[in-house]
């Protein structure tokens, strides 16, 4: 009996990684995709980023009376979205590597 157990386990083991391997490799695919939409139009893709993850107009800043987005321009801002998607595509990359290295 503990031998049929064992079987059924290690079989559930194996599909689920099977499909956590699936989800990686969809995964690998979403950040070039949001990459190339955001450097079709960066200020748009700014801008619908914000609305989504922010309930408030907080993100907005007035070159006026906030100094702060004079020193952080357009592409600072640019450069860490970049940067974001490449190690986020990396560490995607790794993870999918490292799941099918353990098959």
């Amino acid at each position: 009996m503990g031998g049929v157990v064992f079987g059924v386990s290690q079989q559930c083991d194996f599909n689920n990684v099977i499909v956590k391997l699936g989800t990686m490799q969809v995964a690998l695919v979403v950040p070039p995709i949001l990459g190339f939409i955001a450097s079709m139009n960066f200020d748009r893709f700014f801008i619908t980023f914000h609305e989504l993850l922010f309930r408030n107009l907080n993100w907005q800043f007035d070159p006026i009376t906030d100094p702060i987005i004079l020193v952080l321009p357009e592409v600072y801002f640019g450069l860490c979205f970049a940067l974001f998607f490449i190690l986020l595509e990396g560490s995607f990359a790794w993870l999918l590597w490292r799941g099918k290295r353990a098959l």
